[in-house]
């Protein structure tokens, strides 16, 4: 066998059987190249600011080394099965880290999805946590979903938080329409979302997948509500009224 051929049999075998480390690396360039191209921006949330969004005392900000203990402790309380959409919850300080990695790379290169926490603004006590993310299937939508710590939970931290999202949105001007989805079993969810304004718009069977305490996975419907911007502000323009016109009322 001549040097050519040879040459040309260790090219082509390199070729048709990459290592798994140049299988990563040539699916990292793919990817790096195809968010430089644009091909993913109907994915990509607004910028995040720099010190992230307040609203009725309470701030959106994005994860940190500190708040590995609360958010572990979070993703294992009851009631979480009905918000984790059928993940496993993390229970090390390198899963942690992970998901902390994850976070600021969406934040910092890819805008989205955003996985914030939610604390008590002038405290700094964590209360939950805030996810958004872009809906692609539909123009200028974006869909956020709130879990509250099980001390923040039935003090009104729920509707705080969904204001507070779909104010931070609808006022960058680049989403025209917010969604939220829950199990059927959640009536809090649904509760909640009426109270900000999202009417429901339609039940979907088997759409949403349940971890239940035991570790099975079962599928629930999902209930779908959805708010316009314009429907939005004018709700909040009505609430801004009436604390006017009744300066004692209570602002949730």
């Amino acid at each position: 066998m001549t040097l050519t051929q040879t040459v040309t049999r260790v090219a082509h075998h390199v070729t048709a059987a990459p290592t798994a480390g140049a299988r990563r690396l040539r699916a990292s360039a793919g990817e790096a190249l195809r968010w430089r191209l644009g091909m993913y921006d109907d994915l990509r949330l607004p910028p995040f600011p720099a010190d992230g969004f307040t609203h009725l005392g309470m701030r959106a900000r994005p994860y940190r080394e500190a708040d590995a203990a609360w958010r572990l402790a979070l993703e294992n309380s009851p009631g979480m099965e009905l918000w984790e959409n059928g993940d496993r919850p993390r229970t090390t300080l390198d899963e942690y880290a992970d998901l902390l990695r994850w976070t600021r790379r969406r934040i910092e290169r890819e805008r989205g999805p955003y996985v914030l926490l939610l604390e008590d603004a002038a405290t700094g006590i964590p209360v939950g946590d805030l996810s958004i993310w872009r809906v692609r299937e539909h123009y200028r939508t974006a869909e956020f979903a709130v879990a509250l710590d099980p001390g923040s939970r039935a003090h009104g931290n729920g509707v705080v938080a969904a204001r507070l999202a779909m104010r931070w949105l609808f006022g960058t001007g680049e989403i025209g329409r917010v969604e939220i989805t829950h199990s059927v079993e959640n009536p809090a969810a649904c509760y909640g979302s009426k109270r900000v304004g999202m009417a429901v718009e339609t039940i979907i069977p088997d759409a949403y997948a349940v971890r239940t305490r035991s570790g099975e996975e079962r599928r629930d419907a999902g209930c779908l509500h959805s708010i316009l911007r314009d429907d939005f502000e004018a709700g909040e323009a009505e609430r801004l009224a009436a604390r006017r016109r009744a300066p004692s009322a209570a602002t949730s």
